[in-house]
């Protein structure tokens, strides 16, 4: 009793490994497809099968594609012997989705297909040829006589790892008279590829690209020609060294760091190549010789600019004092020409420092005080 316990235990292993599901890795991209050759019989002739599993990116869509010596045939749903069977003939039009063949063709089931099927013939299950998983079929028509099997998917969500398992698959050859064909060979593969979708991370970034593009060509003209022109690292004076300054501090607000995160190659390398100039610009430096370096302030004269505020307000104050219609005359007409000289040193000079800011105050309060009390 043990013994016979102990065989139907390894029967059993046996048959479940027999049946046990075989599984591949599959990677593909825009440009790769996955090519698998498996050996449907070793005990007949010209069952190689070739599996080309490809992906199309600007679709989003996977195309599993069959390529055999013979030709193939297989069920695009699950049907039972008994449905679609009669009289050891295939028929098409019991199929439970509508296929394309020439009603006048016949397709024989052989007698090797039959001894292969365990059980009662009717209840036999035959398995849709694919079964997928995150993929969604495309509508396509279906034939009874096919040189090549392929079905193309949807990839739903834009999904990365998908998987699919070969089932049933049969092998069909032509009669001796046209239109007759036997199905010779049958096997369920149970074969399941895990499809890795290797994306590519440009792809529909071609904005961005060509703005990281333009941004990196920007800056590295602007870098050189500051590099061709300051070279050298030395200006003579300082007026060559502040137009320097104001040059470099210019493309320093134009030109800022930006981040690098992407997972496009392309825009990553563009920007770190960006980055890289930013950081060169922001290291060049010049200097001038030790004569050059003496201090010089732009800009108008503070105190030259509070002594005419003063004057002003002096002839004001005489102004007022004075009943001579004369004498106001001729003080009218010098504190104009105060005035006219002190806006032309401003406009022509400029203010830069906090000094020279605090005297154009006191002198356009001046200005305003002769112009309220003397020109009414």
């Amino acid at each position: 009793m043990r013994k016979f316990l102990f065989i139907c235990l390894l029967l059993s292993a046996f048959s479940v490994k027999g049946h046990a599901q075989l599984s591949t890795t599959a990677n593909v991209s825009g440009k790769e497809p996955f090519t698998d050759n498996l050996e449907m019989s070793k005990d007949m002739t010209g069952t190689d099968l070739i599996v080309k599993i490809s992906f199309n990116e600007g679709a989003n869509t996977l195309t599993v594609r069959l390529v055999s010596y013979r030709g193939l045939f297989v069920f695009r749903d699950d049907v039972y012997y008994g449905n679609v069977v009669s009289w050891c003939h295939l028929r098409p039009e019991k199929f439970p989705y509508q296929v394309s063949h020439d009603p006048k063709d016949s397709y024989y089931v052989t007698d090797a297909i039959r001894k292969a099927i365990k059980g009662p013939l009717g209840k036999q299950l035959f398995h849709r040829w694919v079964q997928c998983d995150g993929l969604q079929p495309v509508k396509t028509e279906y034939k009874m006589v096919n040189d090549v099997i392929e079905q193309t998917f949807d990839i739903q969500d834009k999904r990365s790892v998908v998987s699919l398992t070969l089932r049933d698959i049969f092998l069909m050859d032509p009669g001796k008279q046209e239109g007759k064909y036997s199905i010779v060979y049958w096997k369920d593969l149970n074969k399941k590829y895990d499809v890795a979708i290797m994306r590519d991370a440009c792809f529909g970034k071609e904005e961005e690209i060509n703005a990281s593009k333009q941004a990196l060509d920007g800056i590295k003209a602007a870098y050189d020609s500051l590099k061709v022109r300051y070279g050298s690292g030395v200006v003579q004076n300082r007026e060559s060294y502040a137009i320097f300054t104001e040059l470099k501090n210019g493309l320093m607000a134009q030109y800022q760091k930006r981040s690098s995160e992407s997972l496009c190659d392309c825009i990553y390398e563009n920007t770190e190549n960006y980055n890289l100039y930013v950081d060169s610009l922001s290291r060049l430096q010049v200097k001038m010789p030790e004569a050059a370096r003496q201090v010089v302030v732009r800009g108008v004269n503070a105190q030259s600019l509070l002594s005419i505020a003063q004057k002003i307000d002096i002839s004001v104050s005489r102004w007022l004092a004075s009943s001579n219609s004369k004498e106001r005359k001729d003080i009218e007409k010098e504190c104009r020409r105060l005035i006219r000289s002190g806006n032309d040193d401003i406009d022509s000079k400029g203010v830069y420092t906090q000094e020279q800011k605090d005297a154009r105050t006191a002198f356009k309060q001046a200005e305003a005080y002769f112009n309220k009390t003397c020109g009414q």
